[in-house]
């Protein structure tokens, strides 16, 4: 009946099976059903409950349509009546909103107490709604202390008695006639807490079994489901606001950023939170319902608030009606009253870490206002900004694989080669490692620069670069490079024979050479990633061994990282640029030509003719010539005997040891000596 079509969804197959009603509103259907009607719970046993419904008719009359849902299984259609909404209004009025030392006379002039007066009116309408409801209404004093365990500094009075913190009761409504009551509260003596509110609170719901109403005739009424049952109001604490009550405060507020490290700028990526110290003076007098509002970007979003010093605890929640605006923002409640001359700091934190790189300024805007008239309010509103910078350390190291070659001429064709493309050297590779160390990301993408040395200043290649690769999110721009490389044939431009240009030093780079330039772009980089490029190239042997002339030449190729973007290097960054090196000699110097056929052979007959030689000179001297057998055993037996010595007492000494008896020698065993 609000004008906004409703939606019933049949689930045959659920259970029993079901039927899930879904309210329209001004922004489509809700998302979550208002209502679930189960089969079994009005047909036990019934099956495929919602397999078919029907609607848009009223069948009883009451002015709402009804519906009827089939379940074939068991062959039945059951008519779901709806039910007349009745819709309740209240109002609560608390006087006085401020509670003052002459404004809370009770109506007893007889009595001391000091007593604050809520008035509370309610009434009903609704289409077909009952001539009558009856609802149960409960009022409520200083909730919040109560349901945190602390006594009321208040209580409600009924008929002259105290009654405590709630009161109940069952009321009877007439159709759009308004009942009204008057609730007396005291003020209790000896309260400490005159800071905070003191919250009311009247809530109510409806009941269909009273015994004077006839709320069921013949469906019972239902309260309408998108309105509250309970309504609320305050009141606070008014003192020292001199003679006249009036509060005239003087509220300044002031504000910075709390960076750890000495930061002055917001690191992007580094820093997760954002402190922000938030200090409220007043200069005034007592300044009631004190409250600090903070508006952020949306990116930023609050975490927690931290009272500093004594007093009250600062509470802080989220501004719902400012996310339209691509701005967030919180209001803190500060003191209630903040009294006179005092002072109020607290730190809100907010997480920072879905700012994007995009984001060049954090500006913060800081208000503090008050229910009190304020004197000055030029002092009570200031933007603080906090620029938000990129701090990362970029760099680039290199490595050469391999890092000595040596070259020879000994693999040199003995004949001309058809082109100079066949005299080539060995491969090396150059590998340059872009990492980002820390301590934030770099959402740009980043130049690396490389000065390849390719050739002589005659033109002569010393290089022909094979392969460029790049391990990582990036590519490098070699277009030029290859085809230079093809027109020239990688041969026309290369001398065979050694190079005519001198070169005298043992490190050779672009200030000596001609280079070439490979353009990369990589990235973004996150902190700790790396991106990895190699550079492998071919030596042009016929270029470079000329240069070597027996000493090592270092031939360098250079690096440099460059961020396209605004960022911040720390005070002691690493190397941004670095130069590889590969060392090139030649181990044994070697002379060039070939040897003729002619001369070889007359070395050859050379040799020959002195080998010759050499026999018959040792022939004539007799070094071929051997002793008989005979003339050698006489030589071996008289060369035995002349090392034995024959004593008187028959005793043979050989070699200074003697021996008993006789002993044989020689080479015949049955000889005695």
């Amino acid at each position: 009946m609000d004008g906004y079509r409703d939606v019933a969804i049949g689930a045959p197959y659920e259970s029993s099976g079901f039927v899930y009603i879904y309210h329209g509103t001004a922004s489509g259907i809700t998302e979550n059903y208002v209502q679930a009607i189960e089969g079994n719970s009005i047909v036990p046993g019934i099956k495929s409950f919602g397999i078919s419904i029907s609607g848009g008719l009223d069948l009883d009359g009451n002015a709402y349509k009804d519906i009827a849902v089939g379940a074939y299984m068991n062959n039945t259609a059951i008519l779901l009546k709806t039910r007349p909404v009745v819709d309740v209004y209240a109002r609560l009025v608390v006087q006085p909103t401020l509670i003052t030392s002459n404004n809370t006379q009770c109506d007893d002039r007889n009595s001391t107490a000091k007593c604050i007066y809520s008035l509370v009116c309610v009434h009903y309408a609704g289409t077909a709604a009952p001539s009558q409801i009856a609802l149960r209404v409960t009022f409520q004093v200083d909730s919040y202390k109560v349901s945190n365990g602390q006594s009321a500094r208040v209580h409600i009075v009924e008929n002259g008695k105290s009654v405590g913190a709630s009161l109940s009761d069952v009321i009877v409504l007439r159709f759009r006639q308004p009942y009204c009551k008057r609730y007396e509260i005291q003020i209790k003596d000896n309260i400490n807490d005159f800071l905070t509110p003191i919250p009311f609170e009247f809530s109510y719901e409806l009941l269909t079994n009273h015994s004077e109403v006839n709320g069921c005739d013949p469906l019972c009424p239902i309260l309408n489901a998108h309105q509250r049952t309970q309504v609320h109001a305050e009141t606070a604490f008014v003192r020292n606001c001199g003679i006249d009550e009036a509060c005239e405060a003087d509220l300044r507020i002031n504000g910075e950023f709390k960076l750890p490290r000495g930061y002055t700028f917001l690191p992007f990526g580094v820093l997760k939170q954002v402190v922000i110290r938030v200090t409220v003076n007043n200069y005034g007098e007592d300044a009631h319902q004190t409250q600090v509002l903070i508006n952020y970007p949306q990116p930023l979003t609050f975490v927690r608030v931290e009272s500093k010093g004594s007093g009250s605890i600062v509470q802080c929640e989220p501004d719902d009606d400012l996310e339209e605006n691509d701005t967030s923002g919180i209001t803190c409640d500060v003191d209630n009253p903040m009294t006179a001359n005092s002072q109020k700091s607290f730190d809100i934190t907010l997480d920072s870490s879905r700012i994007s790189g995009e984001m060049d300024l954090l500006n913060v805007s800081l208000a503090v206002i008050t229910s009190s008239n304020d004197t000055s309010y030029t002092d009570n509103f200031i933007h603080i900004n906090l620029p938000i910078q990129i701090e990362a350390d970029i760099t680039i190291k290199g490595i050469s694989f391999p890092e000595q070659i040596h070259l020879s001429k000994t693999n040199v064709p003995s004949s001309k080669p058809k082109t100079p493309c066949e005299i080539r050297g060995r491969y090396l590779t150059h590998s340059f490692d872009i990492r980002n160390v820390g301590p934030g990301d770099i959402p740009y993408n980043s130049h690396v620069k490389i000065d390849w040395p390719w050739k002589m200043p005659n033109g002569d290649y010393l290089f022909h670069i094979r392969r460029v690769s790049v391990r990582g999110a990036g590519s490098c721009a070699t277009e030029h490079i290859f085809d230079e490389q093809a027109e020239d044939s990688l041969c026309n431009k290369t001398s065979r024979y050694p190079v005519t240009i001198p070169f005298e030093g043992t490190h050779m780079d672009c200030n000596s050479v001609k280079c070439t330039r490979i353009d990369c772009f990589i990235g973004p980089l996150d902190a700790g990633s790396s991106i990895l490029i190699e550079i492998s190239a071919q030596i042009q042997k016929s270029s470079v061994l000329p240069l070597l002339r027996g000493k090592p030449i270092d031939i360098a190729s250079y690096g440099e990282v460059l961020v396209e973007g605004d960022f911040v290097q720390p005070k002691k960054h690493q190397a941004d640029n670095i130069q590889v090196s590969t060392s090139v000699y030649n181990i044994i110097p070697e002379v060039e030509g070939h040897v003729e056929p002619w001369v070889i052979g007359i070395s050859v007959l050379c040799g020959l003719l002195a080998l010759a030689t050499a026999i018959i000179l040792l022939w004539k001297v007799g070094f071929f010539r051997r002793k008989s057998k005979e003339e050698l055993q006489k030589l071996l037996h008289d060369e035995d005997v002349g090392n034995w010595t024959i004593h008187c007492d028959n005793t043979l000494v050989s070699d200074g040891n003697s021996v008993d008896g006789l002993v044989t020698s020689g080479y015949d065993s049955d000889t005695s000596s």
